[in-house]
């Protein structure tokens, strides 16, 4: 906003480049969460449960903090279905600079958990990383852990095809 009302005040382009003080003091960063998650999956593949605890670190003010940390849980299992969820999110208040909404707020954290626990599962299951996904993911009439049927424009499965066709692995 500092470049926007610098160029609107000035009627020329303007750059502005903050030392890393100055980027601390002058907006808001991205929530820190540190995430804890525990899954469930069955022999053949198929994830049966997730536990999930989100903790976000919101600064010393709240800001987005709430809205980010609903995001994340909303978004905690990813676009895997899985029947059995227990999700549990904080947001916290620290001694650190205050915490604001960025683009996909809530939603970019979560990914690192959820996919991180999708590659472990496949290992420990010896089943390919994109087959393992595939059994799992959403598609059409799938319904998620907040209760919401996807109807339509699922398009993941055939992203995943695409991208097991790219190595020749057999979905």
């Amino acid at each position: 906003c500092h470049a926007a009302i610098a160029s609107y005040i000035t009627k020329r382009p303007v750059k502005i480049r903050y030392s890393r003080e100055e980027s601390t003091i002058s907006h808001s960063k991205r929530h820190l969460m540190k995430m804890y998650y525990k899954t469930a999956v069955k022999s053949n593949g198929r994830l049966c449960a997730l536990k999930a605890r989100i903790y976000a670190d919101t600064g010393a003010y709240a800001s987005w903090g709430i809205n980010v940390i609903r995001k994340a849980a909303v978004h905690a299992t990813g676009p895997y279905e899985i029947p059995n969820v227990d999700i549990k999110a904080y947001a916290v208040y620290t001694n650190n600079p205050f915490c604001g909404a960025m683009r996909g707020f809530g939603a970019a954290q979560v990914p690192i958990a959820y996919e991180s626990q999708m590659d472990i599962l496949s290992e420990k299951l010896n089943i390919n990383p994109l087959v393992f996904r595939n059994i799992n993911t959403f598609q059409c009439g799938s319904k998620t852990a907040t209760g919401q049927i996807l109807d339509k424009s699922v398009g993941i499965k055939e992203c995943i095809s695409k991208l097991a066709s790219i190595d020749n692995i057999e979905l």
